[in-house]
């Protein structure tokens, strides 16, 4: 696509973690690698010279270098002295690059030819959206440093872009929705009687996956939702809580709610991917009732294991779900209750939605992702 060979320069410092910055970073990098023409420069710390090697097979031909310092290198007192330091290094170890890729939120910038940014989200503009009020304060102007240091953006969603062109009718950059999708882990799967044992899954259950130490997950509502449900449904029904959080938060988010769980609640913690891949494979359906999301890319997972999805009207996440969800308003316990009930209750409709979610699915992809990045990338290089 790119009318010539160009070097593209990558802060990998992030990229590792199950989180969904860390995952769209992995996995546009490993399409971006596919295509001739792009020499890639991977720049990030020491430290992960392990998972570099498992990402990208060394018959890969990668500029690799990990040399930045560590940001905690010094300790927290000093890390701002750290990063004044990395400024240094950033900008010359992109020296000679076309055009820097900033996969993420960055905190150190250095001058650069051409910079292209991912914003994920501005939910922390939001007050609405129950952000820590620290974050709140910070998040605006590190975004506004971000924006001021690239020539072009690109997003995952039209909701992203149209509030980046509402809260920064200054920037004057490209701007380039780029979809995000499931990795190709995420398909159908029959729950073992290993995997069935070891987390003491048994009949029907809703699954919820993600943070619980995040407000506008909306895990609180949603789990007050199922707590509101006859306990007919309960007794026959389990609400799976699937997070990477330890057993102490568990507890501690349990004892903040301002109501009681029974023992249909269960909290599954440490889970691999290919047992979750089992586990929402197998539910009755996702229960994904965020506040606000910038893709959301749980729900493409989901529907992508043929499992129905109900989730919010609201931000992005009628642009992924199209019209093949169950949608709720995530303010409103009574609605996500009514959505629960809906699902467990007719099988038809669970039928429906398990084909709709795998037809919506397959709309999406890694190689559409990588293909219309490369198209942000030439747009840059021309301005």
């Amino acid at each position: 696509m790119l009318p010539y060979p160009v070097t593209i320069g990558y802060d990998v410092s992030s990229i590792f973690g199950r989180n969904g910055i860390a995952r769209y970073s992995r996995e546009v990098l490993r399409g971006l690698s596919m295509h001739d023409g792009i020499g890639m420069r991977l720049v990030g710390t020491w430290n992960q010279r392990t998972e570099m090697q498992e990402l990208f097979p060394p018959k890969q031909q990668l500029d690799v270098r990990l040399t930045l310092t560590h940001e905690r290198a010094l300790g927290a007192p000093l890390r701002r002295l750290v990063r004044l330091y990395k400024k240094h290094e950033i900008k010359h170890v992109f020296d000679g690059v076309d055009l820097v890729h900033y996969l993420g939120p960055q905190k150190v910038f250095a001058q650069h030819h051409r910079v292209i940014s991912t914003v994920h989200d501005l939910i922390p503009m939001y007050a609405e959206y129950a952000v820590e009020r620290g974050l709140r304060y910070r998040f605006p102007r590190m975004l506004e440093r971000q924006l001021r240091k690239s020539h072009a953006l690109v997003c995952p969603s039209a909701w992203v872009a149209n509030t980046i062109k509402e809260k920064f009718p200054w920037f004057k950059g490209g701007l380039t929705v780029t979809p995000l999708a499931a990795s190709g882990t995420f398909r159908p799967s029959e729950l073992s009687d290993e995997v069935r044992r070891r987390y003491k899954i048994e009949g029907r259950y809703l699954v919820y996956v993600g943070r619980i130490d995040v407000a506008r997950k909306n895990l609180d509502r949603i789990l007050e939702a199922w707590m509101r449900l006859s306990p007919q449904y309960r007794f026959k029904t389990r609400f799976v809580v699937v997070t990477d959080r330890s057993d102490v938060h568990v507890q501690r988010f349990i004892n903040n709610l301002s109501f009681s769980l029974d023992n249909s609640v269960d909290f599954l913690t440490t889970v691999s991917t290919t047992d979750l891949v089992q586990i929402i494979s197998n539910a009755r359906g996702m229960v994904f009732a965020s506040q606000a999301e910038g893709f959301g890319l749980p729900i493409l997972e989901a529907m992508q294991c043929g499992c129905p999805v109900i989730t919010s009207s609201t931000s992005s996440m009628p642009e992924v779900a199209g019209d093949a969800a169950i949608y709720v308003e995530p303010q409103r316990v009574d609605s996500i209750a009514d959505a629960m009930t809906k699902l467990l209750d007719d099988d038809e409709l669970y039928a429906l939605l398990r084909e709709q979610g795998l037809a919506r699915s397959r709309c999406f992809s890694w190689t559409n992702t990588a293909e219309r990045t490369l198209r942000a990338y030439q747009e840059c290089l021309e301005m």
